[in-house]
């Protein structure tokens, strides 16, 4: 089973969900076909679950799996993983381990404010501890953590009508970033440039600024 997979797993044993809402709010990739199942599409994986969910009994069941083979069922590996908490006697091993990552990392759905600021700080942590060789352990959860985070911004963050340097500073206040924080995107010599307006935003850090806060370039332009 892949990591991708793995992750998802994590998610949807914390999931809440009283309805699609809730459900979009927790995974970045979903959609419903209606009267019959949820599709989920797992980041990183090139794959997709198809699932029964049954909010009022807050039970979901994995029923297919789409991948580079087609459409099949699942395997015994991801059976008793992804629908374990379905089958009778102790929960598996996840639910320790998720409790485990919870208390280190407070991972949560999106709903108000609050949470937005601390899986904003969730993410910052990631980050400062993710190396640079492409296949750090944490990148999948450091991926899903920001997608949560985008999805928050894109219907609930308001950016202000100002200046691109006042929207840099705003953001960079918003998220709780330091200068040094940009370092993959810009120098913090010319981030301070940036600020006091000594300097505009070049279209090479615009593109990158707007990759990193899931906005559209012409914000920074």
């Amino acid at each position: 089973m892949q990591s991708g997979q793995f992750a998802w797993c994590s998610l949807a044993q914390a999931c809440l969900a009283y309805g699609y809402n809730d459900l979009k709010q927790m995974f970045a990739g979903v959609d419903y076909v209606p009267l019959q199942y949820t599709v989920f599409d797992v980041r990183g994986t090139r794959s997709w679950l198809v699932a029964a969910i049954h909010c009022n009994r807050q039970s979901l069941f994995v029923r297919r799996v789409i991948d580079a083979c087609g459409v099949r069922p699942l395997d015994e590996e991801e059976s008793n993983l992804m629908n374990a908490d379905r089958l009778p006697g102790p929960f598996p091993d996840v639910a320790h381990t998720w409790a485990m990552l919870r208390s280190q990392l407070p991972i949560t759905p999106i709903r108000n404010e609050e949470d937005y600021q601390q899986m904003v700080r969730v993410a910052n942590t990631l980050s400062d501890h993710l190396s640079s060789n492409g296949e750090d352990p944490l990148a999948d959860l450091h991926a899903i953590v920001t997608d949560l985070i985008g999805r928050w911004e894109a219907h609930s963050v308001t950016i202000p009508k100002e200046e691109p340097r006042e929207v840099l500073r705003h953001l960079l206040e918003t998220h709780g970033l330091k200068q040094k924080d940009l370092i993959g995107i810009a120098s913090p010599t010319v981030v301070s440039d940036i600020l006091a307006g000594r300097r505009a935003i070049s279209k090479k850090v615009a593109k990158a600024l707007a990759s990193r806060f899931h906005m559209d370039v012409s914000a920074f332009l």
